[in-house]
């Protein structure tokens, strides 16, 4: 949210910010915090609701003058459809798996730590979290090992986040028993856990493959 307000606010403009339905609280905090320095009313406002009900109307309001989205491919292409016959701007942000690549020649207790680092960084919750590796060849079994103690190093709930829906996290039980079906050989991690408390998160142990 910050990323995309700050540069419409830094030139004049007002922002409106529809958050997740799963995830609104830290949009709502944000803004409590602009009006508490000064930001003058609504000059950052925030709408809560979900996609349908409220994301939708908001994209094709005539006042909405650029559109700004993160969220999966099937809400991408609703908001560009919408911003297309608007003939507004939109920037779309859909999620990736972004890759570390590592060649013979680097520092591979470096390339270790940082990869790990890569991936955990906001607990993984960003496009740009770099969860694949291409490791060259020679030295791929290597790589794979010293890895290895830095994601058993790693406790969910501090430096891993938990998934956060069920539906979700039965997403993530399916690749996990798909990957060993599909010839797929878990370095460390890899089970599939039973689901667990809701109150307690949906969380799921660091893995490599």
């Amino acid at each position: 949210v910050a990323r995309a307000a700050a540069p419409a606010l830094a030139t004049g403009n007002v922002v409106v910010c529809k958050p997740s339905e799963f995830t609104s609280a830290s949009t709502v905090l944000l803004a409590e915090v602009a009006t508490s320095v000064g930001f003058p009313d609504g000059v950052l406002n925030v709408v809560l609701g979900t996609g349908l009900g409220v994301g939708e109307p908001l994209v094709g309001h005539r006042w909405v003058r650029k559109v700004a989205f993160t969220g999966s491919v099937p809400g991408g292409r609703a908001v560009a459809r919408v911003a297309a016959d608007r003939l507004i701007p939109s920037t779309l942000e859909l999620g990736g798996k972004s890759a570390n690549i590592v060649f013979e020649d680097a520092d591979l207790d470096l390339a270790a730590a940082k990869s790990v680092q890569a991936f955990v960084t906001n607990t993984g919750q960003m496009c740009s979290a770099g969860t694949r590796l291409l490791v060259q060849r020679s030295v791929y079994d290597e790589m794979v090992a010293k890895l290895l103690p830095h994601v058993q190093a790693l406790v969910p709930g501090k430096d891993l986040g938990p998934l956060i829906t069920a539906p979700q996290y039965e997403k993530v039980r399916d690749f996990l028993a798909r990957a060993g079906d599909e010839g797929a050989r878990a370095a460390i991690g890899g089970s599939v856990p039973e689901p667990l408390d809701p109150a307690k998160g949906f969380f799921v142990e660091p893995t490599v493959y």
